[in-house]
C-alpha cells in the first residue's frame, strides 16, 4: 500500500489507472470534473480494474456498492474517500430510496452478467437516470448465454431513451488477448461522435493521468 495512504493522495499525473478499458477517462471526457458516480461493483479501492478512483482524483464522489466485506479495510486504509463505500448486495440494496435519483456515471460490474442485468433492472426501474453508463455482459466467456443478456440489455436501456455508442468494448489480459466484455451508454443529452473504441483509446492515451494499464 506505500504511496497509497490518505495522507499522500497522489496528483493525476502521478497515478496510473488500473481501469480495463479507459471507464473513468470516458466519464471524464464526456463530463468533466466534480461530478457522481454509481459504482456497482466497486471492488479494491485503485486495483483490480476500478474505475473510479481517477475520477475522485478529478473531484468526482458517489456512491460505491460491494458486496464483499473484505475490500472494506483496503479503503479506509488508501487515500480513497471511504465514506463512499456501501458493503451491501446491490440486488437487494433500496436504489428507491436515494434522494438524488441522477447520476453522471453508473457502472454496472457484477457476476456473472444474469445478476448484472437484474441491478440493471432495478436501477431503471427505481427511477435512476445517468449520463453514461458501462454494462458489463462478458460476451466472451459464454456467447451462447450471454448474447441474451447483452441484447435483453440493450432493449431495456434504449427502452428508458438512452443509446449505445460503444458495443462489445475489449479488453486485454497479459498475453495480450483481446475479450468483448462491455456496451457503453449515454443520455440523448450527450452530444459525442462515435468511433470505434480502439481509435478512441489511442486519441485520449496519457490525458488524465500519468499512464494507463492497457491499451487493445
Amino acid at each position: 500500500m506505500k504511496g497509497y495512504k490518505l495522507s499522500n493522495k497522489p496528483d493525476p499525473f502521478q497515478y496510473i489507472s488500473d481501469t480495463h478499458a479507459w471507464q473513468d477517462y470516458f466519464a471524464l471526457e464526456l463530463l468533466g470534473k466534480n461530478k457522481r458516480w454509481l459504482e456497482i461493483g466497486a471492488n479494491h479501492p485503485f486495483k483490480n480494474g476500478n474505475n473510479t478512483a481517477l475520477l475522485e482524483l478529478y473531484g468526482w464522489s458517489g456512491i460505491s456498492i460491494e458486496i464483499d466485506g473484505k475490500y472494506k479495510d483496503a479503503w479506509k486504509n488508501s487515500w480513497r474517500d471511504d465514506s463512499v463505500l456501501k458493503i451491501a448486495d446491490a440486488i437487494t440494496y433500496d436504489y428507491s430510496s436515494l434522494k438524488d435519483k441522477h447520476f453522471n456515471f453508473i457502472q454496472l460490474d457484477c457476476e456473472p452478467p444474469n445478476v448484472t442485468y437484474t441491478i440493471l433492472e432495478k436501477v431503471l426501474n427505481a427511477g435512476l437516470t445517468f449520463d453514461s453508463m458501462t454494462f458489463e455482459h462478458d460476451l466472451y466467456s459464454n456467447p451462447l448465454v450471454y448474447m441474451k443478456i447483452k441484447n435483453d440489455a440493450y432493449d431495456i436501456i434504449s427502452d428508458y431513451g438512452y443509446r449505445r455508442i460503444y458495443e462489445d468494448v475489449p479488453r486485454s489480459d497479459m498475453l495480450r488477448q483481446v475479450y468483448s466484455y462491455e456496451d457503453w451508454y449515454v443520455s440523448q443529452d450527450i452530444k459525442y461522435e462515435i468511433n470505434d473504441w480502439s481509435t478512441w483509446a489511442k486519441s485520449i492515451k496519457g490525458k488524465y493521468a500519468k499512464g494507463e494499464r492497457r491499451i487493445v
